[in-house]
């Protein structure tokens, strides 16, 4: 077993803590549009079986968004972050610029 997978879902941690509370929410919407838990015993089969699709689908909506996520935000907003450090450190720490004396 690899471990791969598991840093990879570490990369995705923090973006997955952004969207999973607007996947719940989505969750508790649709639940509600659906009917669930309303004119029926909650350990009725048709309910449980909801539920557990409605979970399984707020999983995956979420690491998708994740994913993206971090790929075409978190990434490049990391490394334009790296390179305006390495800019100004450039700037204010080279005595020949001239700019050091400001």
């Amino acid at each position: 077993l690899s471990l791969r997978p598991l840093r990879h879902l570490g990369r995705l941690s923090y973006a997955y803590y952004l969207f999973n509370a607007i996947a719940l929410w989505s969750l508790v919407r649709i639940a509600s549009a659906w009917g669930f838990g309303q004119g029926s015993s909650v350990n009725d089969a048709n309910q449980m079986l909801r539920a557990t699709l409605l979970m399984m689908l707020a999983l995956a909506t979420t690491l998708a968004v994740s994913e993206l996520a971090h790929r075409y935000i978190e990434i490049p907003s990391i490394m334009f972050g790296r390179w305006a450090q390495r800019a100004m450190l450039q700037r204010f720490a080279d005595p020949s610029s001239g700019t050091a004396s400001r």
